[in-house]
């Protein structure tokens, strides 16, 4: 999803260095993921005409360790020191969603003056959520928002209000530098697309199918969202629903999307499926 969203931003191909492990099903990506592509790419492919590099990681983790491919791993340490190297005068992004990802925070925090944000998906001792295939994580949360034109600080915390009721475990999402009100370098939009208009996307605070908004994503929402496919609506669904956030695709009604989410959500305390696909994806502008 993220190389799909990075393109509706208007990057292009020769922007993106996507990188797989080679038993991965999808064959478009540039390089199978090792060290030395890794290393190629945050050092001699973003020389050229580069403002902003965003690296995404995402796969199997461990304390300050991260699984490339079945052999190789990167420490926290040897990624601090190629971001250093790489950056100088532009701004970098580091989005890695892995178990024990918060576990890298110390390594690649930058010297004064660089703009670095780092999000990472888990604490340092936590485990990440990849439930549903993937389809249920802090991923999927936040490149879903980021391609509805939200900005990293948006997305960031959009993802994580998410995750509570997505598993079973405690998972605590961590950005940096800190999130404030005023003069956030995380208010920073990935990309060049266009943003949704307010009445296209949701807008409030709600969890989205917590359509009765009781701060849960539960069965009375699922029965409530079933009733009114049905036209029975009781009088319990929320007020100004289409602006509240707790609609799923934006349209302003309750349908199957609503009824499908729900019920996902419901279910994933019971699905915990293993993430086995490492991926990085390198962009530039």
């Amino acid at each position: 999803m993220a190389y799909d969203t990075l393109i509706a931003r208007h990057y292009s191909d020769e922007d993106i260095y996507f990188m797989m492990s080679e038993s991965a099903s999808l064959t478009m990506h540039d390089a199978s993921a090792s060290l030395d592509n890794l290393k190629y790419a945050m050092t001699e492919w973003t020389k050229n005409k580069t403002q902003d590099v965003l690296l995404y990681m995402i796969g199997d983790g461990d304390t300050e360790s991260f699984h490339v491919n079945q052999e190789e791993r990167l420490s926290a340490n040897q990624l601090g020191e190629w971001l250093n190297t790489l950056q100088e005068s532009i701004k970098v992004i580091v989005i890695y969603d892995a178990h024990q990802s918060g576990s890298f925070l110390e390594a690649l925090e930058p010297s004064e003056g660089k703009e670095r944000i780092l999000i990472f998906s888990s604490g340092k001792d936590q485990q990440a959520c990849f439930d549903a295939d993937g389809d249920i994580s802090f991923s999927r949360f936040f490149w879903s928002d980021v391609l509805d034109g939200a900005n990293v600080k948006d997305a960031f915390e959009n993802a994580t209000k998410r995750l509570p009721l997505s598993t079973d475990h405690p998972v605590e999402p961590i950005i940096f530098p800190p999130m404030k009100e005023d003069d956030d370098i995380t208010e920073y939009t990935i990309g060049f697309g266009t943003e949704m208009a307010p009445n296209e996307i949701s807008t409030g605070s709600l969890t989205p199918g917590d359509i009765n908004g009781n701060d849960a994503v539960d069965l009375a929402d699922a029965v409530l969202a079933l009733r009114s496919l049905t036209g029975m609506d009781d009088g319990n669904l929320i007020p100004n629903y289409a602006n509240s956030g707790a609609d799923v695709n934006g349209d302003g009604k309750i349908g199957l999307e609503e009824v499908i989410h729900i019920l996902k959500e419901m279910l994933v305390h019971q699905i915990h499926s293993d993430h086995n696909g490492d991926r990085q994806t390198l962009s530039k502008h």
